[in-house]
Order: structure tokens, then C-alpha cells, then sequence
């Protein structure tokens, strides 16, 4: 609804010169809000709050009906309805797991600040996760944290985060290289080179670090056997692919190899809907499920 014109949201009269101001703020909204036309409900409630500014109230809660209304038959907000009963409806059925198994995930690691472990760190602390970001050492570890503050200021910048949202996240982040911190959280997701080599190495560096740590890897073309092959608690690994850029990506692959264990498997599901994704679980086969689907 409309408040009174001649009130501000604080109860306050508005003078004539801060009134004066608002078509100039109305018509920045429009520049950043109105460019794309498959949005157009951006554009609807922008021309119901210009004409109610010079409307009494009753009047301007009457013509927004006719911004509005139309809008219920707009394909596009057709589409918005069937994606939000889809998210809220079908997507937590895509991965059926014991739940009730999972654990508390409050804080995890991730293994790798290079694009996709900044990635995944940003998720997980905008989602309220304490997040442990490990590099080769805590110098370059530091810099990826600080490369995601520096990656977030033109969201800042252009007003669709505040300052302090992102504050909030990078002090969630500890940038750390001594890998006996690993024994303090439930969960590690590796995020290193794709060399199969090199992943085994980093899974006995933090199997020897914490032997229960359910281990997950953002591998996009390793299979979870050939990971875990050798290796101490094979039903502790596990695998999450994130799509790129994460941020943005909504969609989380969690990968069930042959020998992972409903513990792992629901933590990993559990993890993945904190971060806000729309988690599916896959078998451990070639490619990810959507080239797949899309090959057939």
C-alpha cells in the first residue's frame, strides 16, 4: 500500500523540496530496474508509486489495480509462479536422503581459494556459515578472501548490497593454512586442481588432519571412487559440484559414489540447502546430470 503523501515512512511531515526530490529517485529505479522487459512487475509498481504520489491514498491504492492486474496473466509472471512452486514444492524432493542422519553444519572448510573455492566460501558465510578458507598457505588464502571483498564492491557500489552485508560475510571467512584447524569442523569441501593425483594427496592431508571429516569434492570430472580409492573412510567422500560462476548458479549437484554412506550423503544435502541451492542427487557417472539430460 501507499503511505500518505505528505508523510514519510517515520511518521514525519515531507517538506516540499525533499517531495521535489522523488521523481529524480523514482527515475534512477527506472534505469536500474525497467531495462529488462521480461521483468515487467519492476515497471508496474514504479507507475503505481509515481501516479499515487499525486494521488489521496484511497485513490492510489485503487490505481494500483490497474498496474497490477494485468500482471496476473503476463507470461512471464506465469513463469515466476510456476518456478516458486517448483523451488518450494518439487525441488526439496529432488534429493531424498536421510535426513535425519545429516550433521550439524554450522561451520565447514574449504579447500582452495581460487575462483570456484571463493565462490563456494562466498555462499556459505553469505548464508551464515562459518567458513575456514585454505590455500597452499594463509598469505594466499587471505588473498582470496579479499579478492571476494573486492568482487562484491560493485554490488555495493550500485546499491544491491550494503556495506554491511558484506562485511558480515568476508568476517565470517578465516583465512587459514594449518590443517590442524580441520579438526574443529564437520565438513571440508576441496576445491583444488582437477588432477586426480593431487586430490588424493589433499584427501590424506586432511583425513590424517581430522579422520572423521566428511570429505566433499567439487570435482566436475573425477568419479567418487577413483577419489576416495586407497583412502581411509572411502563412505565419508563425497562429492558437490557447483556450477560457475556460484554465486549466481542456483542448482548443486551432490554426487553419490558407489561406497558414500547415508551420513555423508544427507550432510552434503543438508550443507548445500544452507547455502540457499537447489540440491539434486546424481549417481556417480560420466558428465553432470544436465548434459546429460540435455543429450538425450
Amino acid at each position: 500500500g501507499h503511505l500518505n503523501r505528505n508523510v514519510d515512512p517515520a511518521g514525519k511531515a515531507v517538506d516540499d523540496t525533499r517531495r521535489a526530490e522523488w521523481p529524480a529517485i523514482i527515475a534512477k529505479a527506472r534505469k536500474r530496474s525497467c531495462v529488462c522487459p521480461e521483468k515487467p512487475w519492476f515497471r508496474a509498481a514504479l507507475d503505481a508509486l509515481e501516479e499515487g504520489l499525486a494521488l489521496p491514498f484511497e485513490e492510489a491504492v485503487r490505481a494500483e489495480r490497474k498496474h497490477f492486474a494485468p500482471l496476473i496473466e503476463h507470461p512471464n509472471s506465469l513463469n515466476k509462479i510456476d518456478l516458486f512452486l517448483n523451488m518450494t514444492g518439487v525441488a526439496p524432493r529432488l534429493a531424498a536422503v536421510a535426513a535425519e542422519k545429516a550433521r550439524p553444519v554450522d561451520a565447514l572448510a574449504v579447500m582452495g581459494a581460487g575462483l570456484m573455492g571463493r565462490g563456494i566460501a562466498q555462499v556459505c558465510a553469505d548464508a551464515g556459515l562459518r567458513v575456514l578458507l585454505f590455500d597452499v598457505d594463509e598469505a594466499t588464502a587471505r588473498a582470496g578472501r579479499d579478492r571476494i571483498g573486492t568482487d562484491l564492491e560493485p554490488l555495493v557500489k550500485k546499491g544491491r548490497w550494503t556495506a554491511e552485508r558484506r562485511e558480515k560475510l568476508l568476517g565470517r571467512i578465516e583465512p587459514v593454512a594449518d590443517r590442524r584447524r580441520l579438526a574443529r569442523v564437520p565438513l571440508v569441501i576441496e576445491s583444488v586442481f582437477e588432477d586426480l593425483a593431487l586430490k588424493r594427496k589433499v584427501l590424506a592431508e586432511i583425513r590424517e588432519a581430522n579422520p572423521d571429516i566428511v570429505f566433499e569434492s567439487n570435482t566436475s570430472t573425477l568419479p567418487m571412487n577413483e577419489i576416495a580409492e586407497g583412502s581411509a573412510r572411502p563412505e565419508l567422500v563425497v562429492g558437490m559440484h557447483y556450477f560457475s560462476p556460484v554465486p549466481l548458479m542456483p542448482l548443486l549437484e551432490v554426487i553419490r559414489g558407489p561406497r558414500t554412506s547415508e551420513e555423508a550423503l544427507a550432510t552434503a544435502v543438508a550443507a548445500g540447502r544452507k547455502q540457499k541451492k537447489t540440491v539434486i542427487v546424481v549417481g556417480d557417472g560420466p558428465g553432470f546430470y544436465t548434459s546429460r539430460t540435455f543429450g538425450v
